[in-house]
């Protein structure tokens, strides 16, 4: 996740004053989990491994609660960069979306991760199997791309090794982020922290015109390649 910005910088940036602006991107990795009270209420399982580090990562099925969730490529390698690849990431999410009645608010597809601001739409739902559909379809085309020898000079950071072999992996082992929005008032603000990354990156100068974002949608202008769904309060 990219680091926040101080209330100066998002000044220069022209970013609204939103409610809970400064707070999110200061201060968003500290909001509080949230307490497992709903009867309904699950929640996942998963390890996540970083090199030679293990540790578990636990997401939480709330009902009414939306979800911020990041994923990444293998070794955080730019493997975003492939118009072909990104349209395979938004169709994915496009299907995960209508498969398990989530409503998706905001996105952004960077070179190396995915950003995604998601609300469930049902009571009982699995943000494990909503996450699990984006990012499995991207994969095994990328895989199907190269054992027909459709790319050229494969990048060797797709292969790891797995005790005496080496196998392939396009996304970052573990559930990637994954952190419960428990308020609505919070959306606006993490909608422009997801956006803002791409200024942060240097990748345009005008989040709007970045053609792999949401960010066309939130200002009213056509464009955005995955149209959101509406966010009502």
């Amino acid at each position: 996740m990219t680091a926040g910005f101080s209330r100066r910088e998002m000044d220069k940036l022209n970013v609204p004053r939103l409610p809970c602006a400064a707070v999110i991107a200061n201060n968003f990795a500290r909001l509080d989990k949230p307490a497992v009270t709903h009867r309904h209420t699950t929640h996942d399982t998963k390890t996540k491994v970083s090199r030679l580090r293990r540790k578990t990562k636990r997401t939480y099925n709330s009902p009414g609660h939306a979800h911020f969730l990041t994923f990444s490529c293998v070794r955080r390698l730019p493997l975003l960069n492939d118009d072909q690849v990104r349209r395979w990431v938004l169709a994915a999410v496009e299907n995960a979306r209508r498969k398990y009645r989530f409503s998706v608010w905001a996105y952004v597809i960077m070179p190396e991760h995915v950003h995604l601001l998601v609300h469930p739409n049902e009571e009982i739902y699995s943000i494990s199997k909503f996450l699990f559909a984006c990012k499995r379809p991207v994969s095994g085309r990328v895989r199907r791309r190269l054992d027909r020898g459709l790319q050229r000079r494969p990048n060797p950071g797709l292969f790891v090794r797995k005790g005496d072999r080496m196998v392939f992996r396009f996304r970052q082992p573990g559930g990637g982020f994954d952190r419960n929005v428990t308020s609505s008032k919070l959306v606006p603000a993490l909608a422009h922290y997801i956006h803002l990354n791409l200024l942060r990156r240097g990748l345009t100068a005008s989040p709007e015109t970045w053609p792999w974002s949401s960010a066309a949608y939130w200002q009213g202008l056509p464009g955005s390649p995955l149209t959101p769904d509406r966010f009502d309060p």
